[in-house]
């Protein structure tokens, strides 16, 4: 074998790792509750008014 046989050999392994991981249960629930956190979160911006910004750069 060649030098980067075993470079190689690691890269397939974490390829069939990655698959399986992906057909597993625990992942496609674990993705759906990232997704449900993701879309649930709300944030509100404003503008800043003159009086916070110098009191931001005054900090």
């Amino acid at each position: 074998m060649s030098g980067g046989a075993g470079h190689i050999a690691d890269m397939i392994a974490r390829i069939r790792e990655n698959e399986e991981m992906r057909k597993s249960r625990k992942y496609r629930k674990a993705k759906q509750n990232y997704h449900k956190i993701l879309h649930k979160t709300d944030v509100n911006y404003h503008e800043a008014t003159p009086e916070e910004l110098e009191k931001l750069r005054k900090k």
